[in-house]
């Protein structure tokens, strides 16, 4: 039986196969095995991301992480998830950025 993952990406790096940080570099791992293996993969992360999987793009935040920053991208990826929830049937919720 095929799966939907949905993964919520850290918002302020991008995933891909060069990614630079850890849990995107395990986010894109896990998207592209998952993909290879019959899967669906959807991933909401910033612009500049190339998952193998479907991309739900979000703004990429620039600048300071000031308070402003921070509540700007919990709000584009509550959005995110609301598009992703309302277009496919998702089996698994997985997050990757915890903090937010």
């Amino acid at each position: 039986m095929a799966l939907t993952i949905l993964h919520i990406a850290y918002p302020f790096a991008p995933v891909g196969p060069d990614s630079v940080g850890g849990a995107e570099q395990i986010l894109y791992r896990l998207d592209e095995a998952l993909e290879r293996s019959g899967h669906r993969s959807i991933v909401i992360a910033c612009e500049g991301s190339r998952p193998v999987g479907i991309h739900v793009s979000v703004s990429r935040a620039t600048g300071s992480l000031h308070r402003a920053e921070i509540e700007a991208a919990q709000r584009h990826h509550r959005d995110a998830i609301a598009v992703a929830l309302g277009r496919w049937p998702v089996d698994i919720i997985h997050l990757h950025g915890v903090d937010l």
